[in-house]
């Protein structure tokens, strides 16, 4: 019986070179069971489409301009239902941190339509319980790779010239149009990067409530239902004072922001609040 397209595997190809994304994206048609939903060319697009279109399937380049494939699929463990990642590179020297990064499976280029057959036929099989055991395990990853983040360091430009700012300082990363902001106790900083590079840089540091909004973990106190109208120091992430109640916020320490917290990613932070 062939299947509605609502039934077919959902699958992202990413790759930074046209051709490449065009042959793969040939080879996923031509295989009964599934969809290509989107293409990307870099590890941001990956993510904004991930985010947009919720694939079940993501065939990562690695080598890409900006956030790198390993990076991107980093921070897709974060995602409550995170896409099954299969690497696909010219690259063979990267296979162990693309299953460091909780890579299902990993081709070589040029890829063959068999073997890529193969890696979606396995990535298909994954469930939820599969999907929980990677969770386990990027949590696990993440807590040995936070016990190094006491020297991480962000260089920023302030009034006061170039400043060092400690990464465990920031309790809250929030973006609007124009600029990313950190918060840190008493001071609020303006940055150059970009709130998705920064989530990717430091996975294991930061958890997304919000599309515009990361908190710290360390610093995460509790997520609270709103009861009363927001405040001037309880924005939203565009940074406008809300006029009507949202259902949760964030409670941090050593700030009076408390971010809100989109429905998506509720469960996410309530996960993140069990395993401090």
């Amino acid at each position: 019986m062939v299947k509605s397209r609502a039934q077919l595997a959902r699958v992202l190809v990413v790759d930074d070179e046209p051709p490449a994304r065009l042959r793969l994206q040939a080879m996923v048609e031509d295989l009964a069971g599934y969809t290509v939903i989107a293409v990307a060319g870099n590890g941001d697009q990956a993510l904004q489409a991930c985010e947009e279109h919720t694939p079940d399937i993501v065939l990562m380049d690695i080598r890409m301009p900006g956030i790198d494939g390993l990076q991107a699929a980093r921070a897709l463990t974060s995602l409550e239902r995170p896409p099954a990642v299969i690497f696909c590179t010219a690259y063979d020297e990267h296979a162990l941190s693309a299953f460091e990064s909780n890579a299902i499976d990993y081709l070589l280029k040029p890829i063959k339509q068999d073997h890529l057959a193969r890696a979606l036929a396995r990535a298909g099989v994954v469930n939820r319980v599969q999907f929980a055991a990677l969770h386990n395990t990027a949590l696990a990853l993440g807590a040995a790779a936070s016990r190094n983040l006491a020297d991480a360091f962000l260089m920023v430009k302030t009034s006061r010239g170039e400043e060092r700012i400690k990464l465990t300082d920031i309790r809250v990363l929030m973006a609007d149009s124009k600029y990313v902001s950190a918060y840190i106790e008493g001071r609020e900083i303006i940055l150059d990067q970009s709130l998705r590079s920064l989530e990717a840089e430091y996975a294991d540091y930061f958890v997304r409530v919000h599309r515009n909004a990361l908190v710290a973990i360390p610093h995460l106190m509790g997520l609270e239902k709103v009861v009363e109208p927001r405040t001037a120091t309880a924005v939203l992430a565009t940074g406008a004072v809300s006029k009507a109640s949202p259902q949760w916020q964030v409670r941090l320490a050593g700030v009076e922001i408390t971010p809100l917290v989109s429905r998506r990613h509720a469960a996410e932070i309530r996960r993140v609040l069990r395993a401090k």
